[in-house]
C-alpha cells in the first residue's frame, strides 16, 4: 500500500470513528416533590398578580368590616362612638335593643299591689266620704287589712270604685258587704255567684284575703296581670278598667302625699 493510499484510509477511519454531535435532551417529567433546574416554572403573568392583590385587599376590607360590626354588637364601641353606632347594631340584629325601663333595685313599680300602704288612713276616709260610701266608718279596717295581707289599700279603693263606687251605687255590693264583687269566698252559699259577708269588717278582710290567695300567692302582683283575670275582656273593657285604676291610684297617692 502506497503512502498516499494509507493516508486516505486513515482519514476515512477518522471520520467514521468521530463522535456524533449530541441531540438536545427532552425534559423528563418531574417526579412529585422534585424540582428540575433545566425546566424552570414560567413566571407568573402580571394579570394574575393583579388579581391576587385585589383579592387580598378585599379580604382585608371584609375582615375590618366584620371586626367593626363585632365591636358594635358587643358594645365596645358604644361608649366611644355616636349613638348611630348603637342604632346600626340594632338595625343589623347584632346589638340587642335597649331593654324597657325597669324599677331600680329595691324600688317597686307603681302597678304592684303587693306592698305596704302608699296612702294614709285620712286619704282612705276622704275617698270614701266623697261618694258617701257605707265603708267610711271602717276606713281604719281598710288600712290595717292592707298591712296584714301586704296589699296596698289604694288598689282596693280603685277597684271598688270601678266595681260599685265604693258600694254606694245602690247595688247588692252594699247588702253583701262585697264592694269588689269577688266570687267564691263568701261565708253564705245562698249568695250565689258573688260572695257575701255578714259585716263590713268581714267583707273588707274577705276582699284582701281573696286577692292574696287567688293572685299574689300565685305570682300575680301587678294590676296588669291581675285585672285581665279579675275583670276578663269577655265581661269588661279590661283596658279601660286598667286605665281607670291606674289613674285613680296616681291621683290618690299624689293627694295623700300633699295632705300628709
Amino acid at each position: 500500500m502506497t503512502p498516499d493510499e494509507r493516508e486516505r484510509l486513515t482519514r476515512q477511519l477518522t471520520i467514521i470513528t468521530a463522535p456524533l454531535p449530541s441531540a438536545p435532551r427532552k425534559a423528563l417529567p418531574e417526579k412529585a416533590g422534585e424540582s428540575s433546574e433545566e425546566t424552570p416554572a414560567p413566571p407568573k403573568a402580571p394579570q394574575r398578580r393583579i388579581r391576587l392583590g385585589h383579592l387580598r385587599r378585599m379580604r382585608l376590607v371584609l375582615f375590618a368590616a366584620v371586626l367593626g360590626l363585632a365591636l358594635i354588637g358587643t358594645g365596645l364601641v358604644e361608649g366611644l362612638s355616636p349613638n348611630v353606632f348603637g342604632f346600626g347594631g340594632q338595625l343589623l340584629g347584632l346589638a340587642p335593643a335597649p331593654p324597657p325601663a325597669t324599677a331600680a333595685p329595691g324600688e317597686i313599680g307603681p302597678d304592684v299591689i303587693a306592698r305596704n300602704p302608699t296612702i294614709t288612713v285620712s286619704e282612705i276616709a276622704r275617698v270614701l266620704q266623697r261618694v258617701n260610701s257605707p265603708i267610711l266608718p271602717y276606713a281604719g279596717d281598710v288600712y290595717t287589712d292592707g298591712i296584714q295581707y301586704k296589699i296596698d289599700p289604694v288598689f282596693a279603693l280603685a277597684i271598688w270604685m270601678k266595681e260599685s263606687r265604693e258600694a254606694s251605687d245602690g247595688s247588692v255590693a252594699a247588702t253583701d258587704h262585697n264592694p269588689g264583687y269577688t266570687e267564691g269566698l263568701g261565708s253564705d252559699p245562698r249568695c250565689g255567684r258573688w260572695a257575701c259577708w255578714p259585716t263590713w269588717p268581714e267583707g273588707i278582710a274577705g276582699w284582701f284575703h281573696y286577692m292574696r290567695v287567688f293572685f299574689v300567692d300565685r305570682g300575680y302582683v301587678s294590676v296588669y296581670t291581675i285585672l285581665p283575670i279579675y275583670a276578663p275582656p269577655s265581661e269588661n273593657n279590661t283596658n279601660g278598667y286598667l286605665n281607670f285604676v291606674m289613674q285613680q291610684v296616681a291621683n290618690w297617692r299624689a293627694e295623700s302625699a300633699a295632705q300628709g
